[in-house]
């Protein structure tokens, strides 16, 4: 720059397109002679003055202004190798230099070691009374530290960096980073540190197996070395607790050395190894703040799996076998099951037998998928009258992880049935999203798209009065039905007999094969004569009744008559969210074609690792199961052969991360009573328990963990059955 011409172009080349574009101008000029004179030339002049704007714009056209004030960051070494003197040094130095800031001037500073801290802001009038920000002192970072610093630089001053350091440099190209930094218009100071704070001995890491089996022997190794020649003692401790010590003597060389302390994990649980050098001599190591390390190890004790079991003392059986696989076990009924993932997180494998959807909450399913999917954990569903379809979960989370599905494809199997839904819309069932009326028509729903086109389904709302919301029909036009069911309203006060009266009607006139009424109230009723008119349905036309009561206030008595009457179930429902689940598990049930209850044996079905060495004349008769569909990629290596077709028994697949298995028929006396206490009982439920339980992606590794020059780096050894190392590994 200067006083003559206070302005700079980036790309001066580019002034000729002015030149290029001045015949068009001049043509444009004549072309107008129609114009007078004067407005021509104004024209001309306009077009000009745009022109010449625009080449200047791209040409990069600058004015500059002399700029006096200065923006400066200081950039100090923190790491180790400063030492003490070198630290006082650079304050030293800092101080100094901020005696002579002017008003205009801006100061800031960086400190760096393995990684760069910002310590303060370019700011005038900078108060410094010594570094008090920590950056991790076992690497020198010196390229880090001048990209933080550079910016940090405010763009309206003169800009300096003035980099304070030993020049020990352990990571990054602090060289390459400077020319770069020279290159962006700056100033570039370098002022020298340290250097007489003597010999050193500095402890670089802690090795250890990020995780190990209960009462395996491991190793913890330290890494160290010295400057100069040292001896000393070598302590490691657990968790602050002493192990014992080692003499050590470094040549001094810059060779680091490793001695290893050999461990044995005695007790699962999170354990913090520390290892300490002391010197013989403390003018052999004049930093020893750097001397001591750490690392933890996860000691892993025996897998514990959980049981939930509506009748705990009914999974002895199994929970016999497992522990006899080596697991620790723990039982449970269904209100006690772990409410999320937190408390899922310490089992290997979970076990549902006999439990119904409707006794977990939505979140409790949604944890438990995600405990198999994303942890990589085990799920596996035991049969009964209350699991699978039966239990109601139909489009539920935990179908979704298991590798059967609830439904049947082909229904032409079944015989017709007919049902009614018979549901409470008084003002107290609530009308907006997540009301009880909301979850009893989404409960319809599913209704509608379990039954196929020959079943018939009606629809009663009622309050005071009663009326068909979906008349009873045959199941052609789905659609219709959907829309119907969204159209309910709430209102009204609650009377029940003229709801019940007219399902039974209906259902007398069709030509339904099995006929159910699905009764939903929250409240008392209205009298009438309920009992003769539900008992004679039932005796005189096989049309059984399930009741269900939502919350405190529904009349418990009357709807648990109205079950016993009508040769249904009874369910007191005080969580909303589980009225669609007792609407599968009822729709499920009224087929009568989802719960076997008869002998039957089980087939192979292929080869899996879970009935390996089973031979099937050695596996008892069984007297009941769940029918399920299995899905596409699930491995079923057991069925059960049903008419023209099979049903599966065991099922299983990989989900996510984790494993999940169904076995169809239950693991007790109901079912199982020839299989329990058997060698075929035994190995089967074994084997199941060994591959659910296996840690997912995992098996045959070794993970070992640590961390040089301020990264992360993992070591993975691979091992055989044998305990030879797998070699070439991909993927």
């Amino acid at each position: 720059m200067s006083d003559l011409f206070p302005f700079a172009l980036e790309r001066p080349d580019l002034l000729i397109l002015g030149a290029l574009a001045l015949p068009i101008v001049a043509l444009a000029f004549w072309s107008r002679r129609k114009l007078s004179l004067r407005r021509r030339l104004l024209v001309l002049g306009l077009r000009l003055a745009l022109l010449a704007t625009l080449v200047l714009a791209v040409s990069g056209l600058t004015f500059l202004q002399a700029v006096d004030a200065l923006g400066v960051v200081f950039v100090v070494d923190r790491s180790a190798s400063v030492g003490g003197s070198g630290q006082a040094q650079a304050k030293a130095f800092i101080e100094a230099a901020l005696e002579h800031q002017a008003p205009d001037d801006r100061a800031g500073i960086v400190v760096f070691g393995a990684d760069a801290v910002v310590e303060a802001e370019p700011t005038a009038q900078l108060g410094f009374h010594g570094v008090e920000a920590v950056p991790s002192p076992h690497q020198t970072d010196i390229a880090g530290g001048l990209r933080l610093a550079t910016a940090l630089l405010p763009s309206d001053r003169a800009r300096r960096l003035v980099v304070l350091t030993d020049g020990e440099q352990t990571r990054g190209d602090a060289a390459a980073q400077a020319l770069l930094t020279a290159g962006d218009d700056l100033t570039l100071s370098v002022v020298a540190l340290g250097g007489d704070d003597g010999p050193d001995v500095l402890l670089e890491d802690l090795l250890a197996p990020a995780r190990v089996d209960e009462g395996a022997p491991f190793d913890v190794r330290v890494v160290l070395g010295a400057d100069a020649p040292a001896d000393g003692s070598l302590r490691l401790y657990r968790n602050d607790e002493y192990l014992g010590e080692m003499p050590v003597t470094l040549d001094g060389d810059g060779r680091s050395k490793v001695l290893t302390f050999r461990q044995e994990a005695r007790k699962a649980g999170l354990y913090r190894f520390r290892a300490t050098f002391e010197a013989r001599d403390s003018a052999m190591d004049s930093q020893p703040q750097n001397n001591q390390v750490m690392t933890t190890v996860q000691v892993t004790g025996r897998p514990r799996v959980l049981i939930a079991d509506s009748e705990p003392d009914a999974a002895r059986p199994l929970a016999t076998v497992l522990r006899g696989e080596g697991l620790d076990v723990e039982g449970v009924a269904p209100a006690a099951f772990p409410p999320g993932l937190a408390e899922l997180r310490p089992y290997a494998a979970v076990f549902l037998s006999e439990v119904p959807a409707f006794a977990l909450s939505t979140r409790q399913q949604k944890a438990l998928q995600t405990y198999v999917r994303d942890l990589g954990r085990g799920l596996v569903m035991v049969g009964g009258p209350n699991s699978f379809g039966v239990g109601g979960y139909y489009h539920t989370p935990v179908e979704e992880t298991l590798p059967v599905g609830m439904d049947i494809e082909d229904k032409t199997r079944f015989p017709k049935l007919g049902m009614v839904h018979a549901i409470d819309k008084s003002c107290s069932m609530g009308g907006g999203a997540g009301s009880k009326l909301f979850l009893a028509k989404e409960a319809a729903l599913q209704t509608v798209d379990l039954l196929s086109e020959s079943d018939m389904l009606g629809i009663i709302g009622f309050d005071g009065a009663a009326s068909f919301i979906v008349p009873l029909q045959e199941l052609h036009d789905k659609q219709k039905v959907i829309d119907d069911v969204a159209s309910i309203r709430p209102g009204g006060g609650t009377d029940i007999y003229p709801a019940l009266d007219r399902a039974i009607q209906a259902l007398r006139e069709s030509d339904a094969a099995l006929k159910h009424i699905i009764l939903l109230s929250d409240g008392d009723t209205s009298p009438g004569a309920y009992q003769p008119l539900i008992q004679n349905a039932f005796r005189n036309d096989r049309i059984t009744l399930t009741s269900i009561g939502i919350g405190t206030d529904s009349d418990r008595q009357t709807m648990e008559e109205f079950a016993r009457w009508g040769g249904g179930n009874y369910y007191l429902v005080t969580d909303a969210s589980a009225i669609p689940a007792i609407f599968t598990r009822e729709t499920l049930l009224a087929t009568r074609e989802f719960l076997k209850e008869e002998d039957v044996h089980a087939q192979r079905n292929g080869a899996s690792e879970l009935v390996a060495g089973l031979r099937t004349e050695a596996m008892p008769v069984l007297h009941g199961y769940v029918v399920t569909t299995p899905k596409e990629r699930a491995t079923v290596p057991l069925v059960l052969p049903a008419d023209e077709h099979e049903d599966p028994l065991l099922a299983h697949w990989r989900y996510g991360l984790g494993r999940s298995v169904a076995w169809t028929s239950d693991a007790r006396g109901r079912w199982a009573s020839e299989w329990v206490g058997k060698p075929a009982y035994t190995q089967l439920w074994g084997q199941i328990a060994r591959w659910v339980v296996a840690r997912g992606g995992d098996e045959g590794l070794q993970l070992e963990t640590t961390i040089r020059e301020g990264r992360l780096e993992v070591t993975v050894d691979a091992f055989d059955d044998g305990g030879g190392f797998r070699n070439f590994l991909a993927g």
